[in-house]
């Protein structure tokens, strides 16, 4: 099947590693020019090249995807290498994630910095990447703006997990998505949510291991649950649905928070 992808200009915030680089690469292997932004250098390189020996076509930069001047750089490097993007993924991690697998904040925990913070890096970052790409995007009537989110965005995460945070985060970026849906449709420009479950990333690995849990342990809790596909997923099945969602093919599914989580979300829609 042809995406439609070959030649477009894509922009993957996060892109260097786990979900962020497999979207790169995936994106990349249909024929987009990828450019991939995240804070270190070093992993950025690493998959700049693993796209380049596999014949893709991928530039770097290294830059705070949160922050004004970062997207700034990033949309410019991609526009410098290739064209102005029209494929965006936004891919940021949580602030509960960032702070480590201890870290529980419930809302008499959580100060109005700390709340702020949460909304500015996780809202207002995609905000920014949508606000720097659209431009070329209606003046070439097509776009894609993808999110990778989480399961908690349909089910909030609830006590004893307490991420006031990160649901305050997550829910936020479902209302400007969906926003973005309704007043950029007639311009071809789509935009959706990845709503992923539990994904088998090095992120997730350490954040299990300080746990002192492994995957094998966790999945064979799954097991005992019996619910759903009763594993991790996988970073290479979240990109095929990027991919999807980033193609022509997918050019009337929009505003939708497609959860992909093999079955474990407990709620109907």
């Amino acid at each position: 099947m042809d995406m439609g992808l070959r030649g477009k200009s894509a922009l993957i915030s996060g892109g260097s590693k786990g979900i962020g680089r497999a979207i790169s690469i995936a994106l990349a292997a249909e024929g987009a020019h990828v450019t991939v932004a995240s804070r270190g250098r070093e992993a950025i390189d690493e998959t700049v090249d693993l796209i380049r020996a596999a014949g893709g076509k991928a530039t770097g930069v290294a830059a705070d995807m949160t922050e004004e001047a970062g997207v700034a750089a990033a949309v410019t490097e991609a526009t410098r290498a290739f064209s102005p993007p029209l494929i965006a993924v936004s891919n940021v991690d949580a602030p509960d994630a960032r702070r480590g697998a201890a870290f529980r904040c419930g809302l008499e925990d959580a100060t109005n910095e700390e709340i702020f913070e949460a909304f500015d890096g996780m809202v207002m970052s995609v905000v920014r990447l949508t606000r720097a790409v659209l431009p070329a995007m209606k003046e070439r009537q097509w776009g894609r703006l993808v999110n990778i989110g989480s399961k908690s965005m349909k089910q909030p995460h609830a006590p004893p997990t307490q991420k006031v945070l990160s649901n305050i985060g997550r829910l936020g970026v479902v209302g400007l998505m969906k926003t973005l849906s309704y007043e950029y449709g007639r311009y071809n420009i789509t935009a959706n949510i990845i709503a992923t479950g539990q994904i088998a990333t090095d992120l997730a690995g350490d954040a299990y291991k300080a746990r002192g849990v492994t995957f094998a342990e966790q999945e064979e809790k799954m097991r005992a649950q019996g619910v759903g596909a009763c594993r991790f997923g996988k970073p290479e099945e979240m990109a095929a649905v990027a991919v999807f969602l980033c193609s022509e093919r997918a050019s009337f599914i929009s505003g939708v928070t497609l959860g992909v989580h093999g079955g474990m979300q407990k709620m109907l829609l």
